[in-house]
């Protein structure tokens, strides 16, 4: 959101994950929770349209992501929500395999995560072109973490009171631009998509794109 991550939220998203409880167990996409300890649970039984209602967004996964084997746990799940009538229910394309090879450090092993702890996680900025360019805050700017994750080599700095935080890990490209609603940043265009363009052409690294906000 504006204010917070929506993943502090704990009914923006539901993640469902459909592996076996030991594959759950060792590693899952943070906040999932195993779908039999849903489906199993009261409040599901009693009302299921209800209780996956209350979700802005439910996300069903497995291993790999296959929509052809109409017999497996996800596909199941997915049909049995389907026919409940839910309209914001998806599935995961590929799977838990290719998001934990793109995205490892927003897997882990925890089992439940709860609103505070979900206010805790580290976020980090959208993906804008897989593994080569990102939109962030001020905050993922800073945080070297971030910069550790993505692989960070080349930032826009489009702000005017912050400074370049990594400047021996990272090329940056300081846009001085206030945050102001009568700022403009199309006299900045050509120089900053000049500066992406020479960071997409070096490739391999990860690059970023870093506003205030």
């Amino acid at each position: 959101g504006v204010l917070s991550s929506y993943l502090s939220d704990p009914f923006y998203i539901l993640l469902l994950d459909t592996r076996s409880r030991d594959a759950y167990s060792r590693s899952h996409i943070v906040t999932a929770r195993w779908h039999k300890e849903v489906t199993t649970d009261m409040r599901f039984l009693i009302d299921a349209y209800s209780y996956l209602d209350q979700y802005s967004l439910v996300i069903v996964y497995d291993d790999q992501g296959s929509t052809t084997d109409e017999q497996s746990s996800a596909m199941q799940l997915l049909k049995q929500f389907e026919g409940l009538g839910l309209e914001r229910v998806t599935f995961l394309l590929d799977g838990f395999q290719s998001f934990y090879r793109d995205f490892p450090f927003l897997c882990d092993s925890k089992g439940h995560w709860s609103e505070k702890e979900r206010g805790q996680i580290e976020t980090h900025p959208s993906s804008i072109i897989a593994g080569k360019l990102y939109q962030g805050n001020c905050e993922h700017a800073r945080s070297e973490r971030v910069f550790t994750d993505l692989g960070i080599s080349h930032v826009v700095n489009v702000s005017s009171e912050h400074y370049n935080s990594f400047e021996k890990k990272a090329k940056y490209l300081k846009i001085p631009v206030l945050d102001e609603k009568d700022s403009t940043l199309l006299v900045y265009f050509e120089r900053s998509t000049d500066f992406l363009m020479e960071a997409l052409r070096v490739g391999g690294i990860a690059r970023a794109l870093h506003s205030r906000r």
